[in-house]
This record gives structure tokens, C-alpha cells and sequence, in this order.
């Protein structure tokens, strides 16, 4: 995580807002002027999937959705796709 923080001002500077918080899933944003990014964290036993209003692009890769699976125990880093 500590590469990813040096990565972008965004993970160590942006602003932060709790999207979903439940028993199996945390997902939150970190965004600033230039950037917003979405992690989803996977803390079930399950794959669950995220389904999200608009279309974007996982971090470092470049296709783009709106639904992700993600594995149990596992997370992902998503960005916009218009910044």
C-alpha cells in the first residue's frame, strides 16, 4: 500500500467518503481536483459484485465497466475514467 500512497496525492492527500460499509464490504473513495478513486475491499467468504452508476476503469489497466467481481478476502482500486 505504502507504493501506491507515493503513486498519487490522491491516496495520501485526497478527501475520503465511506460509500458502502456492511458486514461484507467496504468501499470508499478518495478524490482531489485531479483524480477519484474507488476501493472496494472484499471481507466476506464470498465473490461478491460491485455495480456502480457510471463506468470505470480498474487502476493500472485499461478496460473499463460498471460491475466487478471481487473475490473473497481481496480488494480493488478503481478510477474514473474522465479525469
Amino acid at each position: 500500500m505504502g507504493k501506491l500512497r507515493k503513486s498519487s496525492s490522491v491516496f495520501s492527500q485526497g478527501k475520503y467518503r465511506c460509500l458502502v460499509h456492511d458486514k461484507g464490504m467496504y468501499v470508499f473513495e478518495r478524490f482531489n481536483d485531479e483524480m477519484r478513486l474507488i476501493i472496494a475491499v472484499n471481507i466476506s467468504s464470498n465473490t461478491v459484485t460491485l455495480n456502480l452508476k457510471e463506468n470505470m476503469m480498474e487502476y493500472g489497466k485499461k478496460e473499463t465497466s460498471s460491475s466487478f467481481n471481487i473475490k473473497s478476502n481481496e480488494y480493488l482500486i478503481l478510477r474514473t475514467i474522465n479525469y
